[in-house]
């Protein structure tokens, strides 16, 4: 019987993905071809997308992998979930978790040729702005590790055979790519060899260092027609003055006249604050949850913006933290009706109170509070850790005590197609020697159960 030399495998749903590229994927009509006689192979991904300007009609676009171009090629018959990502496996029919699939795994000393429609010399665009399968076909040409995942059960064991022997011949540089005429291609309509760079991708955002027209540029107030050249240019990235105008809407709150009477006498007129005093205004109002009125300066009164930023504060705080809350200007603390919760919840850490004066001289923080909220956090995320590193351990105790009962089933077949064949020759002794025939099956017997509970037992570790 003379042995096939050539062999190919074609596939119409494999899921091919790109790991590096967000793991991004798609369905597509893969070929693997492989001629042992005249030592070529090849990898063709054909898929097909609706572009721009042809009518919104479907156009097969190839992706060639030629045997010069693979640096490392290997075959996983039953696949790992670090290997398929659980978001992919379900565009596989019939595959419910990564085991289920083959995959074969490609790295690439550079990326894929690409063969679109003759006569396409310019990029090309999805007809669909939103088209994932074309996003995902321009991430994969241009990536250079991919992979090939197979429904586990489309891969007979022959097939298996020669990818294996793909990929040692794949490994010892041994092949060429196979010669295709493109003519041929598209239903004869033929196709033409580009690169990558043909899918038209979106423009990259500018870079910090670019030029930004004043007009684009977020909180500035355009100057109009007057602007000058030197201002058009200026980078915006270069550093402004402390007190520069451009940086008052970031930088600085105007406090508008309110009906707040100053006991001191200080001027209702606008305010103008600092960048740390207005830190220093908004943390008192978003930590502490409370109207605080500065009775000694007119440069704490809250300005119109304030309360929107102080309720964003308060709800974007976690709810579990309750500080000691303190006035300005007072030397006692004003006392709060109901201890924190995390007081209450570990009394062990009840340690002495040290009130630690903050930057500004005033403002009093609790160590107690800190050293709680700390430990709280603290014990929430070592559970969490053992937690997971438990999972861990369960699984690989699983996958362990599987791969124990596997051998145990299988020392307990032999010893029944053991026992079986005593059985056999007892019979036979039995017809010549009936009196000793009987002793025999009996022993025969007992071995068989005694054999049994032995490898049934699981191990105890003692």
């Amino acid at each position: 019987m003379v042995q096939e030399r050539s062999w190919k495998l074609d596939r119409n749903a494999v899921l091919i993905h790109a790991p590096d590229s967000n793991n991004v994927g798609c369905l597509a009509h893969v070929t693997v071809s492989f001629d042992q006689t005249r030592n070529q192979g090849l990898i063709t991904i054909k898929t097909k997308l609706k572009l721009a300007g042809l009518n919104d009609r479907y156009q097969t676009i190839y992706l060639n992998i030629v045997p010069g171009a693979i640096d490392t090629f290997s075959v996983t018959k039953s696949s790992f979930d670090n290997m398929l990502p659980k978001e992919l496996s379900n565009m596989l029919r019939g595959v419910k978790s990564a085991r289920a699939a083959t995959t074969l795994s490609l790295g690439l000393k550079k990326p894929s040729r690409v063969l679109v429609p003759l006569g396409l010399t310019e990029s090309i665009r999805p007809a669909d702005p939103s088209d994932g399968i074309f996003h995902a076909v321009s991430q994969i040409s241009q990536a250079t590790r991919i992979r090939l995942h197979y429904c586990k059960q489309d891969i007979s064991d022959s097939d298996h055979l020669w990818l294996q022997t793909f990929a040692s011949a794949l490994t010892n540089n041994a092949l060429e790519p196979l010669r295709i005429e493109y003519i041929h291609l598209n239903g004869g309509m033929g196709a033409q060899e580009t690169g990558p760079a043909v899918f038209n991708q979106l423009p990259s955002l500018p870079t910090y260092n670019q030029v930004i027209l004043p007009e684009a540029t977020l909180g500035k107030r355009s100057r109009g027609y007057g602007a000058t050249p030197d201002s058009e240019s200026h980078s915006p990235c270069s550093p402004q003055p402390l007190w520069s105008p451009t940086e008052v809407c970031s930088s600085f709150e105007v406090d508008m006249p309110t009906e707040v009477d100053d006991p001191d006498g200080a001027s209702s007129h606008p305010v103008i604050k600092t960048p740390l005093e207005v830190r220093r205004s908004t943390q008192d109002v978003a930590h502490f949850g409370s109207d605080v009125h500065d009775t000694q300066s007119t440069s704490t009164m809250c300005s119109p913006a304030m309360p929107a930023k102080s309720r964003h504060s308060r709800e974007m705080s976690p709810s579990y933290i309750v500080p000691t809350v303190f006035r300005r200007g007072r030397s006692e603390p004003e006392p709060i009706a109901e201890p924190p919760p995390y007081q209450k919840k570990r009394p062990k850490l009840d340690l002495s109170l040290r009130d630690m004066p903050s930057n500004d001289g005033n403002a009093l923080v609790d160590e107690n509070t800190v050293r709680e909220i700390i430990q709280d956090v603290v014990d929430k995320e070592k559970q969490a850790i053992l937690e997971e590193h438990q999972e861990m351990c369960d699984e690989a105790e699983i996958r362990v005590a599987e791969a124990v009962d596997d051998g145990r089933l299988e020392i307990v077949g032999k010893t029944d197609e053991c026992c079986n064949e005593i059985d056999e020759y007892g019979q036979k002794v039995h017809e010549a020697y009936p009196g000793f025939a009987n002793v025999f099956i009996a022993v025969n017997h007992e071995l068989r159960k005694e054999l049994v509970t032995a490898w049934t037992k699981r191990r105890t570790g003692q």
